[in-house]
């Protein structure tokens, strides 16, 4: 029994980015990607959280199996017709044959309900073995699924903080440890 296409890492991320193999320079071994909140953000900051449940869901494990990448196949194949043949199954299969299905790549991230300030590393990626530069940018849309929960935390901060602010400023003292 085939599994849903909703459970395959390689439709998770965006069809194109799939194809970025094809855009490197011969020899380049080393891909990097990186999170940050860029400025003009709405907040000063960005309160970084839901990196694990992703990584769980997503990249934990042999996330990447034969059947899979059969699956991806007779999809993108068929996705990408009109450009040719596109598709590149031999990238995966190298994942399945040489990593037991693991992705080869490295993630640092700042601790989980840190606030950084905007224009600063939240998050990185690079990839561990040197046939597989594409990965960490194919990632990204996987990877992007932290923006909702961080925007939610960061947004609950400010809230918090402003909530805190005015009951300091109008609550007698002895009351005050409710604010905590």
């Amino acid at each position: 029994m085939k599994q849903p296409l909703s459970e395959n890492i390689i439709f998770t991320l965006d069809s194109y980015k799939d194809l970025h193999d094809l855009m490197l320079e011969p020899g380049v071994t080393k891909g990097y990607s990186y999170l940050e909140a860029r400025k003009g953000a709405e907040y000063p900051f960005t309160t970084f959280v839901g990196l694990q449940p992703i990584l769980k869901k997503w990249l934990e494990g042999p996330v990447v199996t034969k059947e899979k990448v059969d699956q991806a196949e007779e999809v993108l194949t068929e996705h990408f017709k009109f450009s040719g043949k596109v598709w590149n199954r031999a990238k995966w299969d190298h994942i399945v044959d040489n990593h037991g299905g693991f992705l080869p790549i490295r993630i640092r991230a700042v601790d989980e309900g840190t606030s950084v300030p905007i224009s600063n590393i939240l998050m990185d990626v690079v990839n561990t073995d040197n046939e597989s530069a594409w990965l960490p940018g194919a990632l990204e849309t996987v990877l992007q699924q932290v923006w909702y929960p961080s925007t939610v935390c960061t947004r609950s901060k400010v809230i918090v903080d402003i909530i805190k602010k005015y009951f300091r400023e109008t609550v007698d003292d002895d009351l005050q440890w409710l604010a905590d």
